[in-house]
């Protein structure tokens, strides 16, 4: 039979027997091995035993699979001694000749997945490890997933002016957002691109995506290509704002309303308005308080003119004048 040695970042090793046709590693609940650093995608890799052979396949992860140091594409084979590296993790292939299970533990390993609620068997290696990194698939019965189920769902909820006040339910696994109809959320706005990020829910926790926009994903003022969203979280996307409230959660968003198109202060837009006033009014007073208008080509004829009359009447004096 054999089995996976699980080594972490630390040294800690895990053992699991490959007692199934297929174990699927990620980083989400549900799979068999849960490992849950970040660099670990939610459905990584999965092992696949057919017949008396193994094979390792990688899940189209964004960080890959390597085999002895080589990254691989799709399946590839497994023997006694190879090395997978998922992430930070080193999982080790080792055949286990001389085990031979007793007939009595064999006629109660039935017995022991027939009382069991999960889907999948449990592995009692895996049980009794202390990481924290490395557990087996439990899914809760029905049951107890309802009584969990929250009465709001997760939300998003917009912040900034364009969009005040305007709330979006993420009520599926996966919620593009983005400028055009045929996203989830639609925020037609010049600053958002056509498909400009996804929200997933990964179990109970959330994270935004950046799906490669022009302007980015920024939360708390810092640029993200995923991260995980808590209580609060504030999403810029281009000019607008969502504020991220968890399933069954409210948050006061009276304060937090700001305007992010035209990058001008209350103030300051009240402070242009009255200046503008000002010079509108200046320019009133001055035409209706202005003196009469002087023709200058007007003025130098009747200069001439009157120059003429002085020397006619021998006024010499006031013709020089």
């Amino acid at each position: 039979m054999y089995k996976l040695i699980i080594e972490d970042d630390e040294g800690k090793t895990t053992p699991v027997p490959i007692i199934r046709d297929e174990i699927t590693i990620g980083r989400k609940e549900g799979n068999t091995i849960r490992l849950t650093e970040r660099n670990v995608s939610r459905r990584h890799a999965r092992i696949i035993r057919q017949n008396s052979a193994l094979y390792v396949e990688d899940l189209q992860s964004y960080n890959g699979v390597k085999v002895n140091n080589e990254r691989i594409q799709g399946k590839v084979p497994l023997g006694d001694g190879d090395v997978i590296v998922i992430g930070d993790y080193r999982l080790s292939i080792k055949q286990d000749k001389a085990e031979a299970k007793p007939p009595a533990a064999a006629a109660q390993a039935p017995q022991a997945a027939a009382a069991s609620n999960a889907p999948t068997v449990a592995n009692p290696a895996l049980q009794a490890s202390a990481a924290p990194t490395v557990q087996a698939a439990n899914v809760p019965p029905p049951a107890a997933q309802a009584a969990k189920s929250p009465e709001k769902p997760a939300r998003l909820i917009v912040v900034s002016s364009n969009f005040a006040r305007q709330e979006f339910p993420l009520e599926k696994a996966a919620m593009v957002i983005g400028r055009t109809d045929d996203n989830d959320i639609v925020l037609n706005h010049r600053s958002i691109s056509r498909h400009h990020a996804k929200i997933v829910r990964e179990g109970d926790h959330f994270h935004v995506v950046d799906l490669q926009s022009a302007n980015g994903v920024r939360v708390n003022g810092e640029d993200y290509n995923k991260v995980e969203l808590r209580k609060g979280d504030q999403i810029d996307l281009g000019h607008v704002r969502l504020i991220f409230v968890p399933p069954g959660q409210d948050i006061d968003i009276r304060d937090k309303i700001v305007d992010l198109d035209g990058g001008r202060s209350p103030a300051m837009t009240i402070g242009m308005v009255v200046l503008l006033l000002a010079i509108v009014g200046g320019g009133i007073y001055w035409f209706l308080n202005r003196g009469p208008s002087v023709d200058p080509e007007s003025e130098a004829a009747k200069t001439l003119i009157d120059v003429e009359s002085d020397i006619q009447a021998k006024r010499w004096n006031d013709a020089v004048d």
